[in-house]
């Protein structure tokens, strides 16, 4: 099953990849497309997945202390190469976040609930129910991601679309909650799943940002508590002009 997923993600052209050309003392530059993670850039241009961490660092004037945001069309220097500040893309846009490093724990998961990386994979395995009661949608809801700083400014006062690459063994249901843990929350958003691979969307206005508290995406994998476990390959929000 995860190898034909995996296929199809590949047939579906969802990883890319552009590096700028390197003359000089100019700086190598790599530009973040949809689907990027730092740990596949550090594979393909350090020739070492493990230097993930060299890459971000190279790059804490445009990821601050955030190695998991990553927003299409952002240029990152690799390390060890001089070059004048790079900037990212300016909000509001679109946000890609990654959703697998090579800790497998981008996600949190409270007790009840899991999270895996499978060996090798750029995707991760969310589990677990309640007893059958939502928990509560605001703060940390669920399993969650952190959606950053940049993101959580760009999206105040403003509508976003959460869409997430998703697929489960069979037909089922998922819900997901945006809190912004400071000026309320999307409540849970029960989308239906078809059994393989798909995007599921929903959207939320979010409410004019006060203190800056963080974003927060919460996914409940098995909202009916039938045992369901669900991969997901990516996580996307738009913020509407």
């Amino acid at each position: 099953m995860a190898d034909r997923i995996r296929n199809s993600c590949i047939a579906l052209g969802i990883f890319s990849i552009a590096m700028a050309g390197v003359s000089g003392g100019q700086a190598a530059e790599i530009t973040v497309s949809r689907g990027d993670t730092l740990f596949k850039l550090a594979a393909k241009h350090l020739k070492d997945g493990n230097k993930w961490e060299d890459l971000c660092k190279a790059n804490s004037k445009v990821l601050g202390s955030n190695c998991n945001l990553l927003i299409p069309g952002m240029k990152l220097q690799l390390p060890g190469k001089d070059s004048e500040p790079v900037k990212t893309a300016t909000a509001p846009g679109t946000f890609m976040l990654t959703v697998a490093n090579e800790k497998g724990n981008v996600f949190t998961a409270p007790s009840g609930y899991s999270v895996q990386r499978p060996n090798g994979a750029d995707y991760v395995v969310l589990g677990g129910a309640t007893d059958g009661k939502l928990p509560s949608s605001g703060g940390t809801p669920g399993i969650w991601i952190r959606l950053g700083d940049d993101l959580e400014k760009a999206a105040s006062g403003k509508t976003v679309t959460v869409t997430v690459e998703v697929s489960a063994e069979k037909p089922g249901k998922v819900a997901f909650s945006y809190s912004t843990y400071d000026v309320g929350n999307s409540g849970w958003k029960i989308n239906p799943l078809s059994g393989g691979l798909q995007k599921t969307s929903f959207s939320y206005n979010v409410p004019q940002m006060k203190k800056g508290n963080g974003d927060y995406l919460g996914i409940l994998p098995d909202p009916e508590k039938n045992g369901q476990k669900i991969n997901v390959y990516s996580v996307e929000a738009k913020v509407e002009e």
